[in-house]
């Protein structure tokens, strides 16, 4: 017999779907949940480098000795929150630069090595950023601000290394998915690329139980 608790604990399930009873609550604990900030940014007091990365060495670092070149930023969006943007160069030889929305429970220290390997894999550069309230990024996880989020990244992207945006590739894993179809509705780009996209928050978690989804406010398409 499986139960719709199935991959909570009693005590999860009571703080996500109780705490308050409401649907866009319940929906943005499902969807958001960031995990402890894997990195610093810190200011310098250089002209040309704004903010310096440091990675915490309980995490993977091998990637800050593959990488050609990286450059980190805070910028603000239009709801107010200060987003940490990452510029990773991997290779010597990009045509295309690609704009990376994570998935949940990582941050940009988490995925940083990634980028990297994403980078040097399909020499592109790549731009990635961290959601509001995830790593150092400032404000609250929520769809809105997601979208905000992806729409500030992608015009760093534009301003600072690739001015056409017919040479960015959205690229969404997971919840990034959500954000990536958003944007690519609203703008003129490369191309799409969807890793692991869901239909339902609730389904993530609640895999058996079709009818939960009526209750997911989060945007489908």
């Amino acid at each position: 017999m499986s139960y719709p608790t199935k991959g909570l604990s009693i005590v999860d399930f009571c703080w996500v779907f109780c705490c308050p009873p409401f649907p866009r609550s319940i929906t943005e604990k499902i969807a958001f949940m960031p995990p402890l900030p894997t990195y610093e940014v810190a200011p310098t007091q250089s002209e040309t480098i704004q903010y310096a990365f440091h990675l915490s060495p309980d995490y993977d670092t091998s990637g800050l000795r593959k990488v050609i070149q990286q450059e980190v930023r805070v910028v603000k969006t239009t709801l107010d929150s200060d987003v940490v943007v990452l510029y990773v160069k991997g290779t010597t030889k990009t045509k295309f630069t690609i704009l990376y929305s994570h998935g949940n429970a990582v941050d940009v220290g988490l995925i940083h090595r990634l980028c990297v390997d994403l980078s040097q894999m399909t020499g592109c550069d790549v731009v990635t950023y961290d959601y509001s309230g995830y790593g150092q990024s400032s404000g609250k996880p929520s769809e809105r601000n997601m979208f905000a989020d992806i729409k500030a990244a992608w015009d760093y992207t534009l301003a600072f290394h690739e001015p056409d945006p017919r040479m960015v590739i959205l690229y969404g894993h997971s919840l990034g998915a959500v954000a990536t179809i958003d944007l690519a509705s609203k703008v003129d780009c490369a191309g799409v690329i969807l890793q692991a996209p869901f239909s339902s928050s609730f389904q993530v978690v609640c895999p058996n139980r079709k009818w939960f989804s009526w209750l997911d406010t989060l945007k489908r398409y």
